[in-house]
């Protein structure tokens, strides 16, 4: 049935849906247009929050590209890659492989969705160039995947906000906090992320093509010939340079010196600073970390260029979509989409319904910080006045916030253009994941929920 399903996603999607820039445009228009008759906003305004709301993700999506480039760079250093290499060639067997890339990163992904994300993109790019059976778009659509469980596991960025005392929206919540006894570490939650963890896992698995070239294969041979391109560029450098030149571009104890500086700068600051696990940490780690597996400037150098190349989807995707989520959040339009939603519900369907609409909603701002923002002034009131716990409604928002990420590609694009693959290569599996995540979304919330 699923490999049924993604064929007929795979057909109808190579036929009529666009690519991810001009896809964003498309949706960049509706929720104009949406937003024009669903709100007062109107058109000179609506004009106005798209032209400020180009500029709004631009710190965002700095992080977002420094961290995957940093992260291929990091993987693609000689010792990394080794091992990499190693764990991608040691995933045999078509849909045995694919089941194990989802379970990997769908567990990585609940430890800390940032990490995940690198580690997801990372792992895939190697299965993808070392395994001759795999289909590359459903490598990345399993490593991708991993973002539903990471959205009620242990670090995402809702769970985190309504854990913390003194948070904006406490007096919504009616002045009380909801830690995470109640939500990542409710047996209830632990229970649908077991499910959703290995069910997607067997789906993904079972989605898997027979008899399928990998056209992206290479192999030992194209890995070595790369590396001997890295080694041809430790000789580009001027001939009569001072030796103490020729020592820092291409010599092993300076970058060395240089990585230790930062990394223990980066410790320092998550021990003193208390900074968390944030991208922005994992970026200070990663460069330090990445300098030092290199073990040489000039050929960090030549990675770093040619993983920028990569990147193009974030700098080119990101502006247009950051338009789209200020048109929610500043019309009033996911507002308009969420109070519809909760208004029809009673104190046991409250959670079914609220999953429903975030879903709806996380299409036009996939971003948890803002999901939150726009559905947390209806939903905390219609859960206190519905007699429904608090934590009943937080975690299906936080959980309605990535399935149908599944739906668009704005978190894909980084892992896209680092693995090579197009969105309608693996759109038409992460359509059906989508619409598993849905159905057992519904029937936990709706079956299971009530007896906590």
């Amino acid at each position: 049935m699923w490999s049924k399903m993604a064929n007929f996603a795979d057909r109808f999607i190579a036929k009529f849906i666009p690519e991810s820039f001009p896809l964003s445009f498309v949706l960049l228009i509706l929720v104009m247009i949406l937003s024009l008759f669903l709100t007062d906003t109107t058109l000179p305004q609506i004009f106005n929050i798209t032209g400020y709301g180009t500029a709004s993700l631009l710190a965002f999506s700095m992080q977002i590209v420094l961290n995957m480039v940093l992260g291929y760079v990091f993987a693609q250093a000689p010792p990394i890659k080794k091992l990499l290499v190693k764990v991608a060639k040691s995933l045999k067997g078509n849909a045995k492989c694919i089941f194990w890339v989802a379970v990997i990163s769908n567990i990585i992904h609940w430890i800390n969705v940032t990490v995940g994300m690198l580690a997801a993109a990372v792992l895939a790019n190697e299965v993808i160039r070392n395994n001759k059976e795999v289909r590359p778009g459903l490598v990345v659509a399993a490593a991708y995947a991993g973002m539903i469980p990471s959205a009620i596991g242990f670090s995402p960025a809702i769970i985190s906000t309504v854990a913390t005392q003194g948070n904006e929206f406490m007096e919504l919540m009616g002045g009380q906090i909801v830690p995470r006894s109640l939500t990542s570490f409710n047996p209830a939650v632990l229970g649908l992320s077991a499910v959703l963890v290995f069910g997607m896992a067997i789906v993904f698995s079972l989605m898997a093509p027979k008899d399928y070239v990998n056209p992206l294969y290479v192999g030992t041979s194209a890995d070595l010939d790369e590396q001997e391109g890295y080694d041809a560029a430790e000789q580009e450098y001027k001939k009569d340079a001072a030796k103490f030149v020729v020592a820092m571009e291409n010599g092993s104890i300076w970058p060395v010196i240089c990585g230790a500086v930062i990394l223990a700068g980066g410790i320092a600051w998550f021990v003193v600073g208390k900074c968390g696990v944030t991208f922005d940490w994992i970026n200070c780690m990663l460069l330090g970390g990445a300098i030092m597996a290199w073990g040489n400037m000039i050929k960090f150098g030549k990675c770093t260029a040619e993983a920028c190349k990569t990147m193009w989807g974030v700098v080119a995707c990101y502006p247009i979509y950051a338009c789209i989520m200020k048109l929610m959040t500043d019309s009033g339009l996911g507002g308009v989409m969420s109070e519809w939603i909760v208004s029809i519900s009673t104190a046991d369907t409250l959670p079914v319904f609220t999953y429903l609409s975030a879903g709806l909603v996380n299409i036009f701002v996939p971003s948890a910080g803002g999901q939150w923002a726009v559905q947390a002034p209806f939903v905390a009131p219609a859960a206190i006045s519905l007699g429904t716990d608090m934590w009943k409604a937080v975690i299906p928002v936080a959980l309605g916030d990535c399935w149908t990420n599944m739906l668009q590609p704005f978190w894909a694009i980084p892992i896209l253009g680092i693995c090579r693959v197009k969105v309608k290569e693996m759109i038409p599996y992460t359509f059906a994941i989508a619409v598993f995540a849905g159905v057992v979304g519904c029937l936990w919330f709706g079956i299971v929920f009530p007896f906590f």
